[in-house]
Formats: structure tokens, C-alpha cells, sequence
């Protein structure tokens, strides 16, 4: 059974079909275009993560942590940041990091101005 087209299935289809971000990931999810083409990225990005991950300037909740599903495919995630009220792991400036060598397999930095 052909199913009905209307106004949000035509919201689900690739705007660009190589970049596969849709018009309802924007539209309702208020999300802007630069936003939705980093997450596109993210999720293509998640098949490089392996091992330990260090998250650098993470702030709190980081949302692309979801996109990435670095939860199901790390066991381990240290997130660092200079304010204590982001709760990270680790509180210190990514300039300055107190880890010793080779203690972390993948290192991520989305958004920092250090």
C-alpha cells in the first residue's frame, strides 16, 4: 500500500541526498542548517570512534554525544572543561591537559574558542 503523501513526509525526504539532512529535522526540531549538517557529520564520523574517548571543552550535555551514540560504541568517556558547573570528568584547560600519554584512544573537540 502506497503510503499517503502529505506535508511531513515530503518534510522526511533528503534535501540533498548526499548530505541526508531533511527539512523536519530543521523545521521541527528548530534546528538550524549549520547544526543539522555538523550532527550529518557526526553520525558519519561515529564509525572512526574506538576505545577510550577524551571529549575536549565538552560543556554540559553535549548533544552530539547522542548523534554519535558514544555511549553504545565507547567504554569509556573522560569530557573536560574549565567550568565545574558543566560537571564534566575532568576540570582543567585543554591547553593543559593533566593525562598521562596514550590514555585515551579517540580525541573529540566539536566547539572551542581556548
Amino acid at each position: 500500500m502506497k503510503q499517503k503523501n502529505n506535508f511531513w513526509n515530503t518534510l522526511s525526504e533528503p534535501i540533498w541526498p548526499p548530505l541526508s539532512f531533511t527539512l523536519k529535522e530543521i523545521i521541527v526540531h528548530n534546528k538550524s542548517v549549520t547544526r543539522t549538517m555538523i550532527n550529518w557529520v557526526l553520525r558519519l564520523l561515529r564509525n572512526e570512534v574506538q576505545g577510550t574517548v577524551i571529549d575536549l571543552a565538552s560543556g554540559k550535555n553535549p548533544s552530539y554525544w547522542q548523534h554519535m551514540e558514544l555511549a553504545k560504541i565507547s567504554p569509556k568517556i573522560i569530557s573536560i572543561d574549565l567550568k565545574f558547573s558543566c560537571h564534566p570528568t575532568i576540570v582543567a584547560d585543554i591547553c593543559a591537559l593533566p593525562l598521562k600519554s596514550k590514555s585515551f584512544d579517540t580525541a573529540i573537540i566539536i566547539t572551542s574558542l581556548m
